[in-house]
């Protein structure tokens, strides 16, 4: 079980591989296998990891780099997830086979959207921005500042939806299932 701190207003969470190294149980808990530092970035290799520290109302930005286009048998994820209790107010991009999307998972921890974003050659190999921006009624998905998918349920907006999305504390997760290299610049909340 994680520690539950809520960031105040004006307080910025910033985890640089290069600075703050990696180590279980520090910034971050080693969810699954062997998370390590390589060339001053986190790599994730058949990896997942998740902060021990939670936000509400915030802007995750995960600088990474994802080695390869989607394909069958891919598995990664970066985002908000709650350690504790699965799906309930998840907010993630994922990759699931050859489909990247944006997730939305509400109060109860069912899946309220999937919006499938199409792949682009600029983030294949490079490392690029993924951005999950949530607030009291949406989520903002972005990548190198390019609004991706939006989920807001108010009725003026996108997406119309009654479900209602999570108040709880989420924590920062990076998941890559495969045997592959994930690497991790920074990641940051404001």
């Amino acid at each position: 079980m994680t520690d539950v701190q809520i960031t105040r207003e004006g307080k910025i969470f910033k985890y640089s591989p290069l600075v703050d190294g990696y180590s279980n149980g520090d910034i971050f808990k080693t969810l699954t296998g062997t998370p390590a530092i390589s060339s001053n970035l986190l790599r994730l290799n058949a990896d997942e990891i998740g902060s021990l520290e939670s936000f509400r109302n915030a802007s995750l930005e995960i600088y990474a780099t994802i080695p390869a286009v989607p394909t069958a048998g891919d598995v990664r994820a970066l985002g908000f997830k709650s350690l504790d209790n699965g799906n309930l107010g998840r907010c993630e991009f994922e990759v699931n086979d050859a489909v990247f999307s944006a997730v939305v998972y509400d109060a109860g921890g069912t899946l309220i959207e999937r919006r499938t974003i199409n792949w682009s050659s600029a983030w294949t190999a490079l490392p690029a921005r993924y951005r999950v921006t949530t607030f009291e009624t949406g989520v903002v998905f972005a990548i190198n500042d390019t609004i991706v998918a939006r989920y807001d349920r108010a009725e003026d907006k996108e997406i119309i939806s009654s479900d209602k999305l999570s108040k709880q504390p989420l924590e920062i997760h990076v998941s890559n299932s495969n045997a592959d290299n994930l690497d991790v610049t920074s990641i940051s909340v404001v």
